[in-house]
């Protein structure tokens, strides 16, 4: 999943798949912007594979999640482009301190994704089985209520949990990571 580039509707801090702004005019690039536009990532194909150590757990419906933490706007910036596969019981989690409207699009990103928008330990909202998009002229996702955290899971898997907005969902942060996640 991606954010749009810098500039687009006027905003000018877009990363990886969110950008601070505006409603769903806030948008993330997932491989298009690096504090500013890379158009090499935005006409090439996958280029970058990027594994995060697993540094958050989220347990659901009983079962327990290993998420990728992407903080920084470079790993925002990338988050799950190129892969092919993903495990059943991984993710990655996107961390936005302050809070902020954001939209994802899902450029680059091979594998289809549920998108749970977290505020408070609760859920937003859910985009679900967000569907890869090969072109420039993606639909983003996402939510005007400002959120802390999105998590990122296989398509499906909120809808086989019965995940709902309003649902509690918390995101605990491991002292120390358990591995990088290509391990």
């Amino acid at each position: 999943m991606k954010a749009p580039p810098p500039g687009i509707n006027g905003d000018s801090a877009t990363v990886k798949r969110y950008r601070p702004g505006i409603g769903l005019n806030t948008v993330l690039l997932s491989g298009a912007l690096w504090l500013g536009l890379n158009s090499s990532l935005l006409a090439a194909p996958c280029q970058q594979v990027q594994n995060l150590p697993i540094a958050a757990r989220a347990r659901l419906a009983g079962q327990v999640f290993e998420l990728e933490v992407a903080r920084t706007p470079g790993e925002q910036q990338i988050g799950l482009m190129c892969r092919t596969a993903m495990p059943a019981d991984r993710g990655m989690v996107f961390v936005f301190d302050p809070a902020r409207p954001i939209g994802f699009w899902m450029r680059n990103t091979l594998i289809p994704l549920d998108m749970i928008f977290i505020r408070h330990s609760r859920i937003v909202s859910i985009q679900s089985a967000a569907p890869p998009c090969k072109t420039l002229d993606c639909p983003l996702y996402g939510t005007s209520t400002p959120v802390e955290q999105v998590v990122e899971l296989n398509s499906g898997t909120a809808r086989k949990l019965g995940l709902t907005p309003g649902d509690a969902f918390k995101v605990e942060f491991l002292a120390q990571p358990l591995r990088q996640s290509g391990q």
